[in-house]
C-alpha cells in the first residue's frame, strides 16, 4: 500500500487572502456604540443599565450579539479562503509536472453509483487541474487504442478543461502500457526543461490487467496507480451471425455473462422498432448460450434495420443492445473470359442462382457498369482497364505486369495454406500439376500453393480488385476434375452465394464494405451518416473497398450509394460485441498491491482517496452558504 505521507496546506491565489482584511470593518461595526435616541418615559428607574454605560467614555461597547458576529466571522473567513483556493494533501513542490492517464476503456463506461468510473476519473483529473497552482504543471493522457494527449495546463489549461470534459471511453480495450510509456516520455521532457519533481498518476479499473511497468524504464519517476471501481454482476450480446440457406437464414446471437452473473435474461429482436420475437435465456455465472431467431425479409424488400436487445440493467450497458442490418444479398454472376469450358459450364448447376456469363475475347467484354463478383480467364490480359468484376481468377493466364519466366514440367505440391478463407476445404492432396508457368508475385501477395518450382496458387490486391492467379492452365493439371474445384469457386464468390448478407461491425475493428455496396460498380457517391451527427460524403469506385476512417460509436448507421441512375441504401450498426470486455471486471487488490510492492517507485491508491493538493474551494462556499442562512435565521428569532 501506499506510504502516509505528511499533510500540509497551500493556496492556489495567494493573492486573494487580501479579501480577509474584510473581517475588521465587520468586528468593528458590532464594537460600535449605537446612537441613543431620546424617549419620554415616566421614570428612569428600569434604565438604570443603559445609564451607567453612558457613563463609559470609549466610543466602542461590549457587543451582545456574539452568535451573530461568530456566524458572520466565519461565513467571510469560508469566502476568502475559497477565494484563496485553500488545498490540502501533500503538496507540490513549484515547477513539479504531473502527467495523469485516465483510462479510456470500455469497462470504464460501467456504473458506479450515480456515476460511471470513467466520470470519476474525471472528477480526479479537474481536480488536479483546480489543485494546481501557477507553478505546477499538468499533462491529461486519455488511454485508449491509442494514447490521446487532451492537453497541458501550462499551455492552455482552457482548452484542456474542454478537452476533459468532452472525453468520453471508447468502446473498445485500452492499451495503457503504450499510455504510460507515452507520459514517462513527456516526464523525461519535463526533467530536461528543468521540473524538480516529476509524478505519474495512472486512473483505472484495471478489468483489463495492470500493466506490466517492469517493461519500461520509469527512470526513478513516481507512478500512483490510482485503482477505481467495484465489481459488479454484468450480462451481454457478444456476437450475432447469420445461419442456413437460401432466403430464409436463422439469427444466432451469444449472449455471455461474468462470474458474478446468473439468472434468466430475455433476448428480444426488433426490425424497424416493432418487436419480432423474444426468447429465454437461463445463464450461469461465466457461463455463455446460443440464441436463435427466424430471419426473413419481406417481399421487395431490400434491407431492414434489426436491433436486439437484453433485458434487466447491469453496470455495464454497452453489451446490451446491439443494432444491425439485414439485406438482400445480390445473385452472384460469373464472367468466363476465353474458349468454352464445360466445366465453367456446369457451376450454374452446381449452385442455384449462380449466373455464368461467357465472352470469347477482351473485345466482347461487358460495359464497365456491368457488376460481376468473379472472372475466371484463362486468356492473358493485354487491355489498359481492370476487367469489371471484384475478383479475378487467372486460370493459366498472366496478370499485366506478371509475365512469365519460363515453365516447369512434372512438379511435386510442397506446401498448402489451409488457413486462408480461399482454401476453406478445399482439399488438393491428388492434385497433379504436369506444367507450371513461373511467375514471380508482386511482394504484397500471399502465396496459397508453392511447389518445388515455385508459387503455383498466390493473390494480390490492385486497384481495389482481389486477383487469384494460378499458375497453370486447365488442361495443364487435374484441378477442374477435383471435388476441390467448385468448392474452390464457393470460397471465391465469398458470402455473394447467400440469400441474405449481415450489415454488422464489431466496435473497436475497422468498418470497411465495397463503396457500391455490393450492386454498383463504376463511380458512385457514398453517403455515410451515423451517431454523433456523422456525415461522410465520398465519391469512389464502386468495387473498391471504403474503409470508416474516424473511430465509430457504437449505434445506428446507414450507407447509401447511387450510381449510374440507381440508388442502394444499407442500414448496418456497430456493437461492443466483445465477450471480454463482457466478463471483465476490476483488478483484484491483492495483485494490484503485489505490483506496488514488487515495483519500485510504484504505489497504489483508492479512487476517492485524498488527491495530492485537493482543492477545498466547494466545501468552503457551502460552509458560508450555510453559515449566512444560520446567522438570518437567528436574527429572525432573536426579534
Amino acid at each position: 500500500m501506499m506510504a502516509a505521507l505528511p499533510l500540509a496546506v497551500a493556496f492556489s491565489h495567494p493573492q486573494q487572502l487580501w479579501w480577509l482584511l474584510g473581517l475588521l470593518p465587520l468586528i468593528l461595526l458590532f464594537l460600535m456604540k449605537r446612537r441613543r435616541r431620546k424617549q419620554e418615559v415616566g421614570s428612569v428607574m428600569l434604565w438604570q443599565a443603559l445609564l451607567k454605560e453612558d457613563v463609559v467614555q470609549s466610543p466602542f461597547r461590549v457587543p451582545r450579539e456574539w452568535l451573530s458576529l461568530l456566524l458572520l466571522v466565519l461565513a467571510l473567513l469560508g469566502l476568502g479562503l475559497a477565494l484563496g483556493g485553500l488545498r490540502w494533501g501533500s503538496v507540490r513542490q513549484p515547477g513539479s509536472l504531473t502527467v495523469l492517464v485516465m483510462d479510456g476503456g470500455a469497462t470504464m463506461a460501467t456504473r458506479e453509483g450515480d456515476r460511471t468510473r470513467f466520470e470519476v476519473a474525471r472528477g480526479l483529473a479537474q481536480d488536479e487541474l483546480e489543485g494546481a497552482g501557477d507553478d505546477v504543471g499538468v499533462v491529461v493522457i486519455l488511454a485508449g487504442a491509442e494514447p490521446i494527449l487532451l492537453g497541458d495546463s501550462r499551455e492552455d489549461p482552457a482548452l484542456l478543461r474542454r478537452r476533459l470534459a468532452d472525453a468520453k471511453p471508447e468502446p473498445r480495450s485500452s492499451d495503457l502500457l503504450q499510455a504510460v510509456d507515452r507520459a514517462l516520455a513527456l516526464l523525461a521532457e519535463g526533467r530536461k526543461g528543468g521540473a524538480v519533481a516529476t509524478e505519474l498518476r495512472l486512473v483505472s479499473d484495471f478489468a483489463g490487467g495492470a500493466p506490466d511497468l517492469t517493461a519500461l524504464d520509469t527512470g526513478g519517476v513516481d507512478v500512483k496507480l490510482v485503482a477505481l471501481g467495484d465489481p459488479h454482476s454484468n450480462r451481454g450480446i457478444v456476437g450475432v451471425f447469420l445461419g442456413g440457406r437460401g432466403v430464409t437464414k436463422r439469427l444466432v446471437v451469444h449472449v455471455a455473462a461474468n462470474d458474478l452473473a446468473s439468472g434468466e435474461v430475455i433476448v428480444s429482436l426488433y426490425r424497424d422498432d416493432v418487436l419480432q420475437a423474444a426468447r429465454e435465456v437461463e445463464l450461469a455465472a461465466g457461463d455463455s448460450k446460443t440464441v436463435l431467431f427466424p430471419i426473413e425479409l419481406e417481399d421487395g424488400a431490400e434491407a431492414s434495420r434489426f436491433r436486439l436487445r437484453l433485458s434487466g440493467e447491469d453496470a455495464l450497458a454497452l453489451d446490451d443492445e446491439v443494432v444491425f442490418g439485414i439485406a438482400r444479398a445480390p445473385s452472384p454472376r460469373i464472367l468466363v473470359l476465353g474458349e468454352a469450358s464445360p466445366y465453367l459450364d456446369a457451376l450454374g448447376r452446381v449452385f442455384p442462382g449462380l449466373e455464368v456469363v461467357r465472352v470469347s475475347s477482351e473485345a466482347k467484354l461487358p460495359s464497365g457498369t456491368s457488376s460481376f463478383d468473379l472472372l475466371i480467364t484463362t486468356q492473358d490480359w493485354t487491355g489498359e482497364e481492370p476487367p469489371p468484376a471484384r475478383r479475378i481468377l487467372w486460370w493459366g493466364a498472366a496478370p499485366a505486369g506478371l509475365r512469365p519466366k519460363g515453365e516447369a514440367l512434372q512438379t511435386i505440391v510442397v506446401g498448402v495454406e489451409r488457413g486462408d478463407p480461399v482454401l476453406r476445404q478445399v482439399d488438393l492432396g491428388d492434385l497433379v500439376v504436369l506444367r507450371q508457368r513461373r511467375l514471380e508475385p508482386p511482394g504484397s501477395a500471399r502465396v496459397l500453393v508453392r511447389t518445388d518450382a515455385g508459387p503455383q496458387f498466390f493473390a494480390f490486391s490492385r486497384q481495389g480488385r482481389e486477383h487469384f492467379v494460378w499458375a497453370s492452365r486447365p488442361a495443364d493439371c487435374n484441378l477442374a476434375l477435383l471435388p476441390a474445384f467448385p468448392l474452390l469457386i464457393r470460397n471465391l464468390l465469398a458470402d455473394r452465394l447467400r440469400g441474405l448478407e449481415l450489415w454488422s461491425f464489431q466496435a473497436g475493428e475497422p468498418v470497411r464494405f465495397p463503396a457500391g455496396l455490393g450492386r454498383l460498380l463504376g463511380e458512385v457517391d457514398l453517403h455515410v451518416t451515423g451517431p454523433d451527427g456523422m456525415d461522410v460524403r465520398r465519391s469512389l469506385e464502386g468495387g473498391a473497398l471504403w474503409v470508416l476512417g474516424e473511430r465509430p460509436r457504437l449505434g445506428s448507421y446507414t450507407a447509401e450509394a447511387t450510381g449510374d441512375g440507381r440508388r442502394v441504401v444499407r442500414p448496418f450498426g456497430v456493437g461492443l460485441l466483445n465477450g471480454r470486455i463482457t466478463r471483465s471486471q476490476p483488478a483484484a487488490a491483492p495483485s494490484l498491491e503485489a505490483l506496488a510492492r514488487t515495483t519500485p517507485h510504484v504505489a497504489l491508491e483508492r479512487a476517492g482517496a485524498t488527491t495530492d493538493g485537493r482543492p477545498l474551494w466547494r466545501p468552503l462556499i457551502l460552509l458560508a452558504f450555510l453559515l449566512l442562512t444560520a446567522e438570518a435565521l437567528w436574527a429572525h428569532l432573536r426579534h
